[in-house]
């Protein structure tokens, strides 16, 4: 992992795994796509996709109802990994925590162990489930 800055940052490739950053103090997860630039091809803001947070609503005003539906009922909801964001702090002492390929490979690996493990615990809960 390295931290960035806002300039260095806006060179990065679309597809750039990362987090916000503040000294000492990581913030979400997201993936860097385009960077928008102005006439004079400097750059001055991006486009991101949030990787936490990100619950599925066609419309905003449902979305406090899904949640509270979730707290009060415990029902599933639908995330959504599809949206795209554009930044528009325009922050320009910002940092960023960028994830390097080996970052990501132990990720991956966590997230496989997490896939197994959940896949796991469903297929033995719905075996006793069936033999109760």
């Amino acid at each position: 992992m390295k931290i960035v800055n806002k300039q260095e940052f806006y060179n990065l490739p679309n597809g750039t795994l990362y987090s916000d950053y503040e000294p000492y103090v990581f913030n979400n997860l997201k993936i860097k796509l385009d960077t928008l630039c102005d006439s004079n091809r400097s750059p001055f803001d991006f486009y991101y996709q949030d990787l936490i947070g990100n619950v599925f609503s066609n419309d905003g005003s449902k979305l406090v109802d899904t949640l509270d539906l979730a707290i009060k009922d415990k029902t599933s909801f639908a995330l959504d990994f599809g949206s795209i964001s554009r930044d528009g702090l325009f922050e320009e002492n910002q940092l960023f925590a960028i994830y390097e390929a080996k970052d990501i490979i132990q990720l991956e690996n966590t997230i496989h162990f997490l896939k197994i493990n959940y896949i796991s615990n469903d297929i033995l809960a719905q075996y006793k489930k069936s033999h109760s």
